[in-house]
């Protein structure tokens, strides 16, 4: 029911503007400019790469289920596009304060959460085994980078551990403190410790009669919560927040954008670019169109002239929506889909507001 709702309400913030397929691609995190586009023009930045394993079967699966309960209507012949009913919006209105949609931040922590969560299971794995003298446990965690890690901190906490390990836990209560019993109650039962392993997603599923995919909806929904409190307290979690993977840079975009976002920073051209990396200049426009995204100062005037802009936004204005498409029919023929994606970059932080 969990991941129901976060797709109902996926399906309401996008108004059969975008393919189903765009959910799907949304929720798993695909690195696309498309995909990332779509997060910030229909404002669905938390719900980006929150759901990275589940199936497209899986996910076909719910969109039928909820076609099937009225939740959704098909408005394509290729049953590619859906959009809310009255009864999906009802049932969404109902349903949405009773889930921690609020707690996510997909696109703020895509990156950091599974390298975080993986340190803090196999710390607490560690400490509550070594402190017991057992060290012949097998780690709950097979990710190298977490294991060296865990390696590296415990030198430090040799000869401590009871005592660090009353500290986390002082720190995990207080934490989980801000989210429901149910949330965190999920989240103690998928720890493990000494001679005491944590449940799996299937036996979690079971034993609070969810979906599998609900349950890692929570558990995701707990870690960013705790990430956000982490970050505005800092001082107040020592041992929680000294888990966060530190970022040698503050950068959201994807690593081929960032290759190209350093050669366009210095003055190259886009032919030049698309030149230097061997790719086309299709590919160099995707990435500067991600590149504005993000960059507040972003030259528009270099691609667009001032007129060309305003007839954009006032074809977004009368068609009312952002598909491309329909926002080009609506402009002069001289103007291209790259300066209308530009246009829509630009205007991101306008037209959020729009949205909600």
């Amino acid at each position: 029911m969990f991941f129901e709702t976060v797709v109902l309400d996926c399906i309401k913030r996008l108004r059969g503007q975008r393919t189903i397929a765009s959910v799907y691609h949304l929720l798993t995190g695909k690195k696309s400019i498309q995909t990332i586009q779509d997060a910030h023009v229909y404002q669905l930045q938390n719900y980006y790469g929150i759901c990275k394993k589940i199936t497209k079967d899986q996910f076909d699966m719910t969109i039928k289920t909820l076609q099937n309960s009225g939740f959704i209507q098909n408005i394509s012949n290729e049953h590619t596009s859906f959009s809310i009913t009255e009864k999906g919006s009802k049932h969404l209105d109902k349903y949405r304060h009773d889930y921690p949609l609020q707690s996510f931040r997909g696109m703020a922590y895509n990156g950091i959460q599974d390298v975080y969560y993986n340190r803090l299971i196999l710390l607490i794995q560690t400490l509550t085994n070594s402190s017991k003298q057992y060290y012949r446990f097998i780690p709950v965690v097979d990710q190298t980078s977490a294991e060296v890690w865990v390696k590296y901190v415990y030198q430090r906490m040799k000869g401590n551990e009871q005592q660090i390990l009353h500290s986390i836990y002082q720190e995990l209560v207080e934490v989980l403190q801000t989210v429901s019993v149910l949330e965190a109650n999920i989240f103690v039962d998928r720890l493990t410790g000494y001679k005491k392993y944590g449940k799996s997603l299937s036996q979690l599923a079971r034993c609070y009669d969810l979906h599998e995919n609900d349950v890692i909806l929570i558990l995701t929904g707990v870690i960013h919560q705790m990430l956000t409190v982490l970050k505005h307290h800092k001082t107040s979690f020592k041992w929680l927040y000294s888990m966060i993977p530190a970022r040698q840079k503050q950068t959201k975009l994807t690593n081929s954008a960032e290759r190209t976002y350093k050669l366009w920073s210095n003055g190259i051209t886009i032919d030049e670019i698309a030149k230097r990396r061997k790719l086309k200049e299709s590919t160099i426009h995707d990435h500067l169109v991600e590149i504005a995204l993000y960059e507040k100062d972003f030259p528009l005037e270099h691609y667009a002239k001032k007129e060309q802009i305003e007839k954009v936004v006032l074809a977004m204005e009368e068609v009312n929506n952002f598909k491309l498409k329909d926002i080009k029919e609506s402009v002069d023929e001289d103007i291209t889909y790259f300066q209308i994606r530009l246009v829509l970059a630009c205007q991101e932080h306008n037209i959020q507001g729009d949205l909600k």
